[in-house]
């Protein structure tokens, strides 16, 4: 795991966030770092719900074209 990833983690963690959305937010973000970035800056930056982490993972997603690897 990258120190972005672990960073990332232990935020979701600290927000006691499910660890089926921490996966799943590692696996689709691990690849790349700006993505993991943006994504940590949002997590860092507000006190927000699963829910709202949920929909921004989408939109980082997107603007990434990231797709799922199943």
């Amino acid at each position: 795991m990258t120190l972005l990833e672990s960073a990332l983690y232990a935020a979701m963690q600290e927000k006691r966030y499910s660890d089926g959305f921490c996966v799943v937010a590692l696996h689709l973000l691990g690849g790349n770092s700006t993505a993991l970035r943006e994504m940590l800056l949002f997590m860092t930056d507000r006190k927000v719900s699963e829910k709202r982490a949920t929909e921004e993972l989408g939109r980082i997603c997107r603007d990434f074209s990231i797709t799922p690897i199943i």
